[in-house]
């Protein structure tokens, strides 16, 4: 090691650019050098005469050294003489008068190691990629940086900087897309239940037997009986099915009624213009659907198809958040939530026997927060008994609703500090563009209650000290940039706090909140717009690659079913197998390709689709999203598929 009196440097016996390398940590940290002394002028200039002569040396040294990146003992004294040198330099230097930008822009080597220790900083830059990754990457780059180049150049027609509901239905024709698409994304950890499939889906619902309909001040309450509800109606409960055929035009109607199954609207800037309204909105829709979803064997129909959607999209693990509502039957029997969460254990069972390559689902228990403390306290012993039944289903406990409006943390606290120990905690907290407001506030007490993650975060920050703590303790950011732009926090994701969030490298995974209220499929369109307007421009699968990695790592998975994840993603063909590649060297570089697959089935969503990219000619776009799809449509392949394909020549373009 060196000392030069200011920072300890690890001696690189042929680094070229050791002057570069101690300098830029001691210059950056004193700012100044001095150059009004004389004697400190002529030390600097004197030390700057010998560097150029002993580089000028050691540069001879090895373009006649006989072997290539040989080091002889003569090339090891010149570097340990630069070393010297720039020790002397340092100290002449360390009474500094000058501002440090004389020197800086007279070594652009300062400036650039300023921008790349910066980058170091964010998510992703630790992660490895493979000779493969590295050409896709380039792809997805080249792609990337024209979307985004054309946007510097015309703002005006950069569609993330709009509200989402504009183009939501463009982004499939995004070049960068079709990568974003197809790319595994490891698990998704902040969704709920009620709102995963979209508005067409429930459309489709309402054309089941037994559903009644009342129609009041242009809401619709639906609910499956089998005769005349007795619940109270304003006006009158009807057949869902007469009151179709009673439509002059079936169509109108049912545009009508798929109103009611979304916050989705063309002008929402002028009609959502400030949170409370686009909240009521997006609550409502919740009150329609939540009894009709209710009805026992559409509810586990409904969860069945949303676990089919999230595979679809990529993803091999949920962890849904859910009221547990009370699920009844035809003749009105209605169970309590214990019933609901086995309803749920059940379907992902089943689910998982019919896709042997999904790796599973856990449940968060999350009613909602407008409720007083005795209520707190009967959710906190039903969490208990539904963990005591069935502790490997079960994830923990969650408080949900707009939380502007709702009680904070700090009202329930004794309720809640009661169930630390027991009941994992992943607190709602900060979804507010208040500052020191009460939902501000909940950062503060989420985090003192142990919470494991924390959904949105958004107003963190604003409290640096709170950041510090979030990284300190490692607890994840549920980060849903969708939910928080549709649900007024803000009009353009990249004012998102997310980009300060990825810039220092705090533990963030992407969530999809509400996907189908919005339209959205479960998390594609969040990697989209995180990638093309929450990065930095020249973010690229690395941070794609390790927020897919988080998304494991902060799960509620316990240490086995990581490792089993972990396995399945680096490639192991069976629990027992417990080989590892010749590179590994810790999660993020160990991972020579991020192709998820399941744990004993042999399944090659990424690897293969990325190889499908790469052995194709790239400019024919058309046949390798048609090959991807064929792919990723039945999701494995056999041996002689494989090795037919390995023999594909790769183009040499």
């Amino acid at each position: 090691m060196l000392n030069t009196g200011y920072k300890r440097v690890k001696l690189k016996s042929l680094a070229p650019c050791l002057e570069d390398y101690v300098l830029s940590f001691s210059l950056v940290r004193h700012h100044r050098i001095d150059t009004t002394d004389c004697d400190g002028r002529r030390q600097v200039q004197h030390g700057r005469l010998k560097m150029q002569a002993l580089r000028s040396q050691l540069k001879g040294l090895r373009e006649s050294s006989p072997k290539k990146g040989a080091s002889s003992s003569r090339e090891v004294a010149v570097n340990a003489r630069m070393s010297s040198e720039v020790i002397l330099s340092l100290r002449a230097a360390a009474v500094a008068d000058t501002p440090f930008h004389a020197l800086a822009y007279n070594r652009p080597w300062i400036r650039s190691e300023l921008i790349e220790r910066d980058a170091a900083l964010a998510i992703g830059a630790d992660v490895q990629l493979s000779d493969k990754e590295k050409l896709v990457n380039n792809i997805l780059m080249r792609r990337k940086f024209r979307e985004v180049d054309e946007g510097i150049e015309r703002p005006e027609d950069f569609m993330y900087s709009h509200h989402y509901f504009t183009y939501k239905d463009k982004i499939k024709d995004s070049k960068v897309y079709e990568i974003i698409r197809a790319m595994p994304k490891g698990a998704l950890l902040h969704v709920h239940d009620m709102a995963i499939l979209g508005a067409d889906y429930l459309l489709n619902i309402t054309y089941m037997d037994h559903l009644y309909v009342c129609f009041y001040d242009s809401k619709v309450q639906l609910v499956f009986s089998d005769g005349r509800p007795t619940t109270l109606c304003s006006t009158r409960w009807q057949l869902m099915s007469d009151a179709r055929r009673a439509a002059s035009s079936v169509s109108k109607f049912d545009d009508d009624l798929r109103k009611n199954f979304s916050i989705v609207i063309d002008d929402p800037q002028e009609v959502y213009t400030d949170i409370n309204k686009v909240w009521r909105v997006f609550m409502q829709v919740f009150s329609t659907i939540a009894p009709m979803l209710s009805y026992r064997p559409v509810w586990e129909q409904y969860f069945y198809d949303a676990l089919k959607a999230i595979r679809d999209d990529n993803i091999m693990y949920v962890e849904v958040r859910s009221v547990l509502p009370r699920l009844y039957e035809l003749d009105g029997t209605e169970h309590d939530e214990l019933i609901t969460a086995k309803a749920y254990r059940k379907v992902t069972k089943k689910f998982m026997t019919d896709y042997p390559d999904f790796l599973g689902a856990r449940l968060i228990y999350a009613p909602g927060r407008h409720v007083n403390r005795s209520t707190v306290s009967q959710y906190i012993d039903m969490a208990r008994r539904i963990k005591s039944d069935m502790p490997e289903f079960f994830a923990g406990f969650d408080l949900v609703g707009q939380e502007d409006l709702g009680a904070p943390l700090l009202d329930f606290l004794s309720e809640l500090e009661g169930a630390r120990g027991e009941l994992n905690y992943f607190f709602h907290a900060g979804e507010t563009p208040w500052w020191r407001a009460p939902a501000d506030d909940d950062l503060v007490d989420a985090i003192l209650l142990g919470a494991r993650r924390l959904g949105h975060g958004y107003s963190l920050s604003k409290r640096p000290i709170l950041m510090e703590e979030v990284q300190r303790r490692g607890i994840g950011l549920e980060v849903a940039v969708l939910s928080n732009s549709v649900l007024g926090l803000l009009n353009d994701p990249r004012n998102h706090p997310l980009s300060g969030w990825i810039a220092r490298g705090l533990p963030v995974v992407l969530a999809g909140d509400d996907p189908g209220l919005w339209g959205a499929p479960p998390l594609s369109h969040d990697f989209q717009v995180v990638f093309m307007a929450v990065s930095a421009r020249t973010h690229d699968l690395r941070l794609m690659k390790r927020l897919a990695l988080n998304s494991i790592q902060y799960s509620a998975m316990d240490t086995r079913q990581k490792d089993n994840f972990t396995m399945a993603a680096l490639g192991v063909r069976d629990v027992g197998d417990r080989r590892r590649p010749r590179s590994c060297g810790g999660l993020a570089k160990s991972l020579t390709m991020l192709n998820f697959k399941a744990v004993v089935i042999r399944i090659y969503l990424f690897s293969y689709a990325w190889s499908l990219l790469l052995m194709h000619d790239i400019r024919d776009h058309k046949e390798i999203t048609s090959a991807l799809a064929a792919f990723l449509s039945r999701n494995r392949i056999s041996d002689e598929e494989e090795v037919e394909h390995r023999n594909i020549p790769t183009s040499s373009n």
